[in-house]
């Protein structure tokens, strides 16, 4: 039984992650209200995720800046994020 709610979890994260645009989840990495849901999609898809993270931390344009606490998310998020071996992210 708990494998199969598990299972639906993941699930319908992936699907969320799937859905989300590129400027919905700056915004949820901005909130602290919903920080968590933002690493929580970028953790679903981490491949699809990660090199934009990587983008927006060197982008100083004014278009990121419009978001005042997303440098604090990327952070956040990349301090969440497990690093695997030669699937890290950081090599």
């Amino acid at each position: 039984m708990y494998r199969t709610i598990a299972a639906l979890l993941l699930l319908s994260n992936l699907i969320v992650a799937q859905a989300v645009t590129d400027a919905e989840l700056a915004r949820l990495l901005s909130s602290p209200q919903t920080l968590q849901s933002a690493i929580d999609i970028i953790a679903a898809s981490r491949d699809k995720h990660v090199p934009l993270l990587l983008r927006w931390a060197k982008d100083e344009s004014a278009k990121m800046q419009q978001y005042s606490s997303l440098s604090f998310g990327i952070m956040k998020a990349f301090g969440t994020l497990p690093v695997k071996g030669s699937n890290s992210v950081f090599e």
